[in-house]
Formats: structure tokens, C-alpha cells, sequence
């Protein structure tokens, strides 16, 4: 049985948003009761990207940016750690981020 069911959506030219899908995840011994969505997007690198969320009410293209943010947030601590040899920040905090790097450099 298949449990897929497409998004309608108008595609813009200026779009990297390829499409989604909402479903259901699991066996069919357990599945779950609740649907998710999955947005799939093209990258800058034209990679294609698949983010599954809960998320329902907001679009596709917010999906998209959100997890584009999110990336650039990862990759940029990401270099902090290895360039500025900073193994583990032990606090998100501003305060203690900024101690972190006035530290390392």
C-alpha cells in the first residue's frame, strides 16, 4: 500500500524548491499515526537536498531557507572547532562563545 501523498504548490522560476510529499514512517507492522512532510530543495552546489519535519504550516520555501540557515550555523562552528582548534564549546551562550574565541585567538 502506498501511503505517499504529493504537495500542490505553484513553482516559481526563482525557486530551489523542487517539491514534497507528506507520509507516514515505519513498517506496515508499525507505523506511525501522524504524518510528516518532506521538502526537497536544491542546494547552492545544485546538490539536492530532502529535509523531512512535522512542520505543516509553514511553506516549503521557509522549510528550505530555515535548513539553509541552519547549515551555514553548523559549518561556521564547524570551522571554529578545527581552524581555531576548539574541540568543544562547553556553553551556547553569547557570553561564552565570545570568551571561546577571544581565547583562541
Amino acid at each position: 500500500m502506498h501511503h505517499l501523498c504529493s504537495l500542490r504548490r505553484i513553482q516559481t522560476k526563482d525557486s530551489n524548491v523542487d517539491g514534497g510529499v507528506t507520509c507516514q514512517v515505519g513498517t506496515e507492522q508499525s507505523r506511525t499515526i501522524h504524518r510528516y512532510r518532506v521538502v526537497t530543495f536544491r542546494a547552492r552546489e545544485g546538490n539536492q537536498i530532502h529535509v523531512f519535519t512535522n512542520e505543516m504550516d509553514i511553506s516549503a520555501k521557509e522549510i528550505a531557507n530555515m535548513y539553509k540557515n541552519k547549515w551555514s550555523i553548523e559549518s561556521f562552528y564547524h570551522w571554529i572547532k578545527g581552524y581555531l582548534n576548539l574541540p568543544i564549546l562547553f556553553d551556547n551562550s553569547n557570553n561564552t562563545v565570545f570568551a571561546h574565541l577571544f581565547i583562541a585567538l
